[in-house]
């Protein structure tokens, strides 16, 4: 039992190398084009986000205001 332990940690290791000679890693240009667009998709979406609370908070105001 404790000779097949290790036989079976050293297939799982072969086996992982053999699986990182088939990794394709993104080029410097790539990255930055991604990453380009991350950034900016942040931006948008948190300014978008911004306005509509501020949206909100206008309506809460005026529907707070309200004497009924």
């Amino acid at each position: 039992m404790f000779l097949k332990l290790p036989k079976q940690l050293l297939g799982f290791i072969r086996s992982a190398i053999a699986e990182l000679k088939f990794i394709s890693f993104p080029t410097k240009a790539d990255t930055f084009k991604l990453g380009t667009v991350v950034i900016t998709t942040s931006l948008v979406l948190s300014i978008l986000l911004y306005f509509t609370d501020w949206l909100f908070q206008i309506l809460r105001n005026l529907l707070t205001s309200i004497n009924i």
